[in-house]
């Protein structure tokens, strides 16, 4: 299923808005599809290709992320269109996107960049504050596809002593 989101609340909002200050002449548009992988367990994945701007030097961006529902998908891809674009796009390095975190393409956790106006001044502690928001998503991610494998083997243990007939 292909969609733009439009009505979409969450990250696919400043996604458009970013794309729109960074001069992409084209809106995002979100490829959807289910991804079964065991009885009754089912995965969404969203991908999302940005064209190049009409920029020289400029390059095309493919993202993918998955969730457990089509909104989670859409969520999570537009996430990580925001992190990589604000890493690479300067002009996005400025209001209103200074607390939103960045991630550069080898970087496995998003990170935001606080104004050096003083040691303790309340954009610091924000900046900090998204940045370990960001850690542990990432680790509940993590989690969350450990807790699903062992999951899917158990399942898979059960279909198997139940097709030999044996009683638990």
């Amino acid at each position: 299923m292909a969609t733009r989101a439009k009505d979409t609340i969450g990250f696919p909002a400043p996604l458009n808005e970013m794309l729109r200050r960074a001069h992409y002449t084209f809106r995002p548009e979100y490829a959807v599809y289910a991804r079964g992988y065991g009885v009754g367990m089912v995965d969404y994945v969203a991908t999302l290709h940005l064209e190049a701007r009409m920029v020289v030097g400029s390059e095309a961006y493919d993202f993918q992320a998955k969730g457990t529902s089509l909104e989670m998908a859409i969520q999570e891809v537009a996430r990580e269109a925001i992190t990589r674009l604000r890493y690479e796009q300067q002009e996005l390095w400025e209001d209103p996107f200074t607390y939103l975190p960045m991630k550069g393409p080898e970087e496995p956790f998003a990170h935001c960049i606080s104004p050096s106006v003083g040691p303790f001044t309340m954009e610091r502690c924000m900046a900090e504050t998204i940045s370990s928001y960001e850690l542990v998503n990432w680790s509940l991610l993590r989690e969350l596809d450990e807790t699903r494998r062992c999951l899917y083997n158990l399942q898979v243990q059960v279909l198997q002593k139940i097709e030999e007939g044996d009683n638990f």
